[in-house]
């Protein structure tokens, strides 16, 4: 309908144009040597005219204006969201996603993928198996993660993101701690599932208890933490370290390791070797470090330079 009405409102102002010369057109082919016709002939033709001059006055208070159907923005940054989506191995599903800043400028943009220095050659992409470990999602970054750490701003607190599938509990953490205010979805398919319910939960209520690894970097005080070392109590979870690796930190240096055995864990370790992270548990050199608020006694504690005195 609203295409019908756009093409009414560009073209109906041509209408009366082509009605009259399609009349004279039909004039002309009968015997011009008819009196009567020659009179109708020169009717159209002025009419015609008539017409031209009068586009030709009106033309600046609206007709023929500026173009009215070009893309509305929701469409258009959905199908940027679509278009990156494009870029996924993923055979099974490609999902793209856009972030936008409340100017309407696109900031980031991501899709569905392994890792970096995780080639898509060598990693599973199969739904099923009989290990997790031999499954994708052990492993593949979605688009919501690599679009917040493709950013080319400071942030994105206050944007709005586009994305092709609604967020999944792990990409909602990520959202919301990212401060992403509004989140545009084209499709829902997946609500009935445990993760979708509970992203849903988390946005509703805009508090979350997210990973230490997660929190430390999207609580960073700088643009880009690349290259930089990250000092953890628990090795990382499979989820956190596609999000270490997506954002280059070079090394891991863990306390505990007390999840060794579970697929999160090994799948962490083979990610983070495939992308040349080194990690190494901490070796401290004192046994404890205590903290006593009370071990200084401010009363008789000198200042210096002692504090100036009001005269």
């Amino acid at each position: 309908m609203l295409i019908l009405q756009q093409q009414q409102y560009l073209h109906w102002d041509k209408l009366a144009t082509v009605v009259v010369l399609d009349f004279t057109y039909l004039l002309g082919s009968v015997q011009s040597s008819i009196p009567e016709v020659k009179y109708l002939l020169n009717l159209g033709n002025i009419l015609n005219f008539f017409f031209f001059i009068l586009l030709q006055v009106f033309q600046p208070v609206g007709i023929m204006s500026k173009r009215v159907n070009f893309l509305p923005w929701e469409d258009y940054f959905m199908s940027v969201a679509f278009l990156s989506g494009m870029r996924s191995k993923d055979p099974s599903s490609q999902v793209g996603a856009c972030i936008v800043n409340s100017d309407n400028i696109i900031v980031s943009i991501g899709y569905n993928g392994m890792p970096r220095g995780c080639s898509d050659d060598d990693m599973p992409w199969a739904k099923e198996a009989e290990s997790r470990l031999e499954t994708k999602y052990m492993y593949v970054c979605h688009a919501e993660m690599n679009a917040v750490v493709n950013k080319n701003s400071a942030d994105v607190a206050g944007c709005r993101i586009y994305v092709v599938l609604f967020p999944c509990n792990e990409c909602a953490k990520i959202v919301i701690q990212s401060r992403i205010k509004e989140i545009v979805y084209y499709s829902d398919k997946h609500k009935h599932k445990p993760e979708t319910i509970a992203s849903k939960r988390m946005f509703d209520m805009a508090g979350i208890i997210c990973h230490a690894e997660m929190n430390a970097v999207l609580n960073k005080n700088c643009a880009k933490i690349s290259g930089c070392k990250m000092y953890v109590l628990v090795f990382p979870c499979n989820e956190c370290a596609k999000f270490i690796i997506q954002e280059e930190i070079k090394e891991l240096i863990y306390y505990s390791d007390k999840n060794i055995h579970t697929q999160e864990s090994l799948a962490s370790k083979i990610m983070f070797n495939m992308a040349g992270i080194k990690y190494r548990k901490y070796e401290g050199k004192v046994e404890a470090v205590t903290i006593d608020f009370d071990s200084i006694d401010w009363n008789i504690t000198t200042q210096l330079p002692p504090t100036p005195t009001k005269t």
